[in-house]
């Protein structure tokens, strides 16, 4: 953290920025819908704290990745001194990671990344972990519409399962290398294709002109 001491660091803003912005966003939504802050493990415990405090009123449903993931000792502080709940971690790798993170108290809201985990096998085990200690777990999903697929099927198959993510950046890689839609979203619930599998058919003339060649 370089605030107030480089002051030309491209895109950086205040804290007071940051909180405007997700008070700007509360009022746009409403007060009834599920509202998510993200730091991307960008901050220390203190700082994380201050936002914390700040982001208790504006009804926030959880604070995602606060502090860095290995930090679990600063990451289970702040979830001891807030209501929010704390998700995380999507930059763990398997099953030990985050049992660490889910014994310490560290994380309420179990958040892996499927792929980078190792897969459904590995995430659905996690999953199962998070269950036995009663914590909801979604999925960090942010990649090619297999991981879309694979994220959707795997929530579907559990109890524990919550928010599927599903992020709007252009990326070549979702509809326009399949063949039909991988799932469907209404009023805000998804839900995926009946297709074999992962419930997809990719194009694999369209995926051509992505091959790299030796």
């Amino acid at each position: 953290m370089h605030q107030g001491v480089i002051e030309d660091v491209p895109l950086r803003g205040s804290i007071e920025q940051d909180l405007k912005r997700v008070a700007a966003a509360r009022e746009a939504i409403g007060g009834d819908r599920n509202l998510m802050v993200d730091a991307t493990t960008s901050l220390t415990p203190r700082v994380a704290m201050r936002y914390a405090e700040a982001l208790e009123p504006l009804n926030v449903r959880w604070f995602e990745e606060p502090v860095q993931a290995e930090d679990v000792a600063g990451c289970a502080d702040i979830a001891r001194r807030t209501r929010i709940a704390i998700a995380g971690f999507e930059t763990e790798t398997g099953r030990d990671a985050f049992a660490r993170l889910i014994d310490a108290g560290a994380i309420q809201v179990v958040q892996p990344d499927i792929v980078q985990v190792g897969g459904i096998t590995e995430a659905r085990k996690i999953a199962h972990f998070a269950q036995v200690r009663h914590l909801p777990f979604t999925s960090k999903n942010y990649s090619t519409i297999v991981s879309s697929a694979a994220c959707l099927q795997l929530l579907f198959a559990l109890p524990n399962g919550e928010y599927f993510e599903c992020d709007q950046d252009p990326l070549p890689w979702r509809n326009e290398i399949l063949r039909q839609p991988a799932f469907r979203i209404e009023d805000g619930m998804a839900a995926p294709a009946d297709a074999p599998g992962l419930g997809i058919d990719l194009d694999e003339a369209a995926l051509r002109p992505w091959i790299v060649a030796p």
